[in-house]
């Protein structure tokens, strides 16, 4: 089921993310590392909530110069 985040749970994502280098800085040795990826991303989604087996909807923002879509997540 999809839900809005509110904004203050999209800044406490966005920080969750930033904090998480391997999903998005490509200098990061990890940056490749699927493993570490999977990991980092179950991080993400028990912070935010997630339950076991429950895929989290994570709904794009708006970022500009990007194009990004929906992720699911399955914890």
């Amino acid at each position: 089921m999809e839900r809005k985040f509110t904004d203050s749970e999209v800044d406490f994502l966005i920080n969750l993310w930033q904090q998480e280098r391997c999903l998005w800085d490509v200098c990061n040795p990890l940056y490749a590392n699927r493993d570490a990826t999977k990991v980092a991303k179950k991080r993400v989604a028990d912070a935010m909530g997630a339950t076991e087996g429950k895929p989290v909807l994570i709904r794009s923002v708006e970022i500009p110069h990007r194009h990004t879509a929906p992720h699911r997540v399955r914890v």
